[in-house]
């Protein structure tokens, strides 16, 4: 929102640029390309997607807490924080795919007797 109360549609990078400052888009660009990459739906695990997604965060805020201990860089710390789970991302998208394929089988064969 503007000082007037308005929002603001912000919908090209110069702009976000301009609202969130350099630093705070650091932060804002790496959850929401791991937001992108999580799985669409999970039925029928309903909690996975939001579990995963609390994963990532408290992986990548607890990296930003300790990267001063380390001497490493804020934002670095977050970023390699946030993409640390994208392994898991991985293979419960891949296990969802494979779920869907066998239950659809399963209900074919049903079907058929």
């Amino acid at each position: 929102k503007n000082s007037k109360g308005t929002s603001i549609k912000v919908d090209t990078p110069a702009l976000a640029l301009r609202y969130l400052g350099l630093v705070n888009l650091q932060m804002v660009i790496p959850t929401m390309a791991v937001r992108h990459w999580m799985p669409h739906a999970t039925e029928p695990f309903t909690l996975m997607k939001r579990k995963l997604r609390e994963l990532s965060m408290s992986t990548a805020i607890a990296a930003k807490e300790l990267a001063p201990f380390f001497g490493v860089k804020e934002q670095h710390a977050f970023t390699l924080g946030m993409l640390l789970e994208l392994g898991k991302v991985a293979l419960i998208r891949l296990y969802l795919r494979t779920f869907e394929k066998v239950w659809q089988a399963k209900v074919q064969i049903a079907r058929d007797k």
